[in-house]
């Protein structure tokens, strides 16, 4: 839960640094947060949760900013 949280703090961060158009480097910054979520076995509800909340509150609060994040 730890890492998950200090990604959400490093991805919106990385979300207000303006990006080129020919580059993705949004797209997989936030890759981590897939990958988590579909390959946890053992999901608890409360890991699958956490990442939801932390791509809302990304998407909420950097909405502006987000470019090849959107695939």
């Amino acid at each position: 839960m730890y890492a998950i949280d200090s990604l959400k703090q490093l991805s919106v961060k990385f979300m207000h640094i303006s990006e080129l158009s020919h580059f993705q480097g949004q797209r997989d910054f936030l890759e981590p947060f897939e990958i988590i979520y579909v390959n946890h076995k053992a999901s608890p509800a409360d890991i699958k949760e956490l990442i939801l909340c932390c791509l809302q509150y990304i998407c909420q609060s950097c909405s502006q900013h987000i470019k090849s994040g959107w695939k």
